[in-house]
């Protein structure tokens, strides 16, 4: 009803309460997608970013918070 597409079910790889279950994928496309895309930028680029770092040093706090 809100315009969700099945595209795949795997059988049988569940098992909840009991019995085995299928595991279905949907999507929705929420944005057409652009007819050619801008190339991806090299990781230099996304290296020498502020937000890079930021994004490094909140995965290694998540990383160590959760370490066992």
């Amino acid at each position: 009803r809100m315009g969700f597409k099945p595209v795949g079910i795997f059988p049988s790889v569940g098992f909840k309460l009991g019995r085995w279950q299928d595991v279905g994928f949907w999507r929705l496309t929420l944005q057409e997608h652009a007819a050619e895309p801008p190339p991806p930028k090299p990781l230099e680029y996304l290296a020498s970013s502020s937000q890079w770092a930021q994004c490094l040093q909140a995965a290694a706090a998540h990383i160590n918070a959760t370490d066992l």
